[in-house]
């Protein structure tokens, strides 16, 4: 005998159980209504689903991989995380790490945002982008654009690299009061990122490739200047080099430092091998706390900023030969 308790069925119930739970739930004398076969046979066939046993199912198979996602990510902040902080950041690594750990796996926030450490996607940047529009209301968000990459071979397409409802915020973001900076998030097939980000005041508009890889490029530049001809005339089209990614799956993380780096006006900081650990903790910790640690300290190294670094053209055709050949999409 199966336990009804956990399987949730009356039927595997005991009979005498079954036909006192029947006669309490129809309470009317005519519950029962007879029909001849013929019409019960025209009569489509119903099936009937048990709501809370459906529910616990769903609680069960949806609750597992975001405990996992919370014990993995709790085993980044401790053994990767905190080591690359000083020593006066080791107390709020730990901090961040046990509420985490006692956190509730379904504790509801403002947007569906499970978030992996090791890289960012787009509930990363997401989140990302309302923490930085919330703390700096000179920053606004356009959202994310779906974009396939191009050569400078390919044949001119009648084709609008952007779609208008995008394009429509984006320029009726620009005017509005207050507002300095624009982001617009670049998905390449779910496996690259780019950006576009719109300085107001400095009448730029920059496109960024963490990869700087010629076929990115092509495409990312075709939306500055297809924005540019829309409206936004007098702006420059930029191209940002710096910095440039290193391996084959930290494209997002790049793409969350250049947008926090645009909205704050803060200095460059070191995206090298060597300090990753630190920016994805930081990172991490300024979406929770909303607290930018790199440039609240004084020991996080300054890079200079070139004024070349934006002003750099695009690969002409010959470096596109050498230097255009196919990288890992991250």
């Amino acid at each position: 005998m199966k336990n009804p308790v956990l399987i949730l069925d009356p039927f595997y119930v005991l009979p005498s159980k079954l036909l006192d739970a029947c006669m309490k739930t129809n309470a009317i004398a005519d519950a029962i209504i007879e029909e001849d076969d013929a019409e019960a046979s025209t009569l489509p066939a119903k099936r009937f689903r048990n709501d809370a046993s459906t529910e616990t199912i769903l609680i069960k198979d949806t609750l597992k991989p975001a405990v996992q996602l919370g014990l993995d990510t709790h085993e980044w902040l401790v053994e990767e995380g905190l080591p690359s902080l000083s020593a006066e950041y080791h107390s709020k690594a730990r901090e961040i790490a046990d509420k985490l750990i006692r956190a509730y796996p379904k504790k509801q926030i403002q947007a569906p945002f499970y978030s992996s450490v090791t890289h960012c996607c787009t509930p990363e940047i997401r989140a990302l982008c309302v923490r930085l529009e919330r703390d700096y209301p000179s920053c606004k968000f356009a959202g994310f654009q779906n974009a396939v990459t191009k050569s400078k071979k390919a044949r001119p397409s009648e084709d609008k690299p952007i779609q208008d409802r995008t394009r429509d915020r984006i320029l009726q973001q620009v005017v509005e009061s207050g507002v300095d900076v624009v982001l617009l998030s670049l998905n390449f097939h779910n496996a690259h990122w780019c950006c576009v980000v719109i300085r107001i005041q400095a009448k730029r508009i920059v496109y960024y490739d963490p990869i700087n890889q010629a076929s990115y490029l092509q495409s990312a530049k075709a939306i500055a200047t297809y924005l540019k001809a829309s409206g936004l005339g007098p702006f420059e089209v930029i191209q940002q080099n710096n910095p440039t990614q290193f391996d084959a799956f930290s494209c997002g993380v790049y793409i969350s430092w250049m947008f926090i780096r645009h909205a704050t006006g803060g200095h460059p900081l070191d995206m090298s091998v060597n300090s990753m650990s630190r920016r994805l903790f930081d990172l991490f910790y300024y979406l929770l706390t909303g607290v930018l640690i790199p440039y609240l300290t004084t020991d996080t190294p300054q890079l200079q900023e070139d004024e070349c670094e934006e002003k750099m053209p695009p690969p002409q055709e010959t470096e596109e030969n050498t230097g255009g050949t196919d990288v890992p999409s991250t």
